[in-house]
């Protein structure tokens, strides 16, 4: 009786070290944590036949990075079925981030983008005179990611990408899509990490000033390792 006292006392002083420090991994931050980061990529535009936004987000599709899965998805290149598209995905999908892309024909480096301002510009055919209107009229004037932008832009230039944080990413539908996330982000999943990637027109686009589609990869994997840290860091 005693003997069975004893190793029943043992058992029990074994169950709970093995309850104890499995609550410490869980605790620490020493938990196996893993997370689903969504990635858009807009379909091409404006006359170009490719966009390398779409092909970064294709490409990206199922990957798995550090202990994040990647999903990737195309979004037409449309004022409300922007929005409506990649907001739907996150309903169904919740996933602890959002990061868009879209093709800035200018650019030069990678842009990490800081805020979406509320106007958006388009043609009003069909004389096609650019007119100004408001992406939400009931919305505020600015809303900001709290992404750290300038931390991110940092670290892809120390890897030796181009890269810049940006405050101003014109009033297409980039613009929009962003304002229309970030707005869903604080009114619906505070939670959620909304961020917005401008990528240069690769090295087939243009020749001298592109950028290649190796270096925009790596820069979107190392933005969402980064993302990744940042979601782990507040859980």
């Amino acid at each position: 009786m005693r003997k069975h006292v004893i190793v029943t006392m043992f058992v029990l002083l074994l169950s709970v070290s093995a309850v104890n420090s499995v609550s410490a991994q869980w605790f620490n931050g020493n938990k196996p944590f893993s997370v689903t980061v969504l990635v858009t990529g807009f379909e091409s535009f404006n006359g170009y036949d490719v966009n390398p936004a779409q092909l970064i987000a294709e490409y990206l599709d199922g990957q798995m990075i550090k202990n994040v899965s990647v999903v990737g998805i195309s979004v037409p290149v449309e004022w409300n079925n922007s929005i409506y598209t990649v907001t739907e995905v996150v309903k169904d999908l919740k996933p602890a981030a959002v990061i868009s892309i879209g093709l800035a024909p200018n650019a030069r480096f990678i842009r990490i983008e800081k805020n979406r301002f509320k106007h958006q510009s388009h043609d009003n055919k069909p004389g096609k005179k650019w007119v100004i209107q408001k992406v939400d009229p009931d919305g505020p004037p600015l809303l900001l990611t709290d992404l750290p932008t300038y931390h991110i832009a940092k670290e892809v230039r120390n890897a030796d990408i181009p890269a810049r944080q940006s405050f101003f990413a014109g009033t297409y539908i980039c613009n929009n899509l962003f304002y229309g996330l970030l707005k869903y982000k604080y009114e619906k999943d505070p939670d959620l990490k909304v961020g917005f990637i401008h990528v240069p027109p690769l090295t087939s686009m243009d020749p001298k000033k592109g950028m290649s589609f190796d270096e925009m990869v790596k820069a979107v994997k190392l933005v969402i390792t980064i993302v990744f840290n940042e979601v782990n860091r507040i859980a």
